[in-house]
């Protein structure tokens, strides 16, 4: 991602109260500061861990507007739902009623990656082991 924020931009950590429509704005004109450490340590590539590595997280699958097969033995949930519940402190009845707890180490999911790396940034910082990942680069197209 070729992100270069603004000079009077925020940090990614002040924000995470907005909503996503407001979130996204501000991503848009170049005002939020992103956590490139988390991005480092937190990202996670499909194609550098063992199966039992891999096998060590829960992998939650965000979905939006649009469904997708990611990967198998995975749980889905919505984004907006994740995203707007956590604004009202009601983000753990959501993980809570998938069987998630700050004890998983938890795996997102997402097609370009942006989605998932929100999310684990939001749960992260209320306390959960979360990661992210993207898909983009394991896509198969059949013809």
């Amino acid at each position: 991602m070729n992100y270069s924020p603004k000079p009077n931009a925020t940090h990614i950590s002040k924000l995470m109260n907005l909503s996503f429509e407001e979130f996204k704005s501000l991503v848009h004109q170049r005002l939020v500061i992103l956590d490139r450490r988390f991005m480092r340590e937190r990202l996670i590539n499909l194609d550098q861990i063992t199966a039992d590595q891999y096998n060590s997280f829960k992998i939650v699958s965000l979905t939006s507007n649009q469904s997708y097969l990611y990967l198998e033995s995975e749980i889905k949930l919505s984004f907006t739902d994740i995203w707007n519940n956590s604004n009202k402190n009601n983000s753990l009845e959501v993980l809570h009623s998938n069987n998630i707890s700050k004890n998983d180490k938890l795996l997102f999911v997402c097609l370009s990656g942006w989605r998932s790396h929100l999310i684990a940034y939001k749960l992260y910082n209320e306390g959960y082991s979360s990661y992210y990942t993207t898909l983009l680069d394991h896509i198969v197209v059949s013809s």
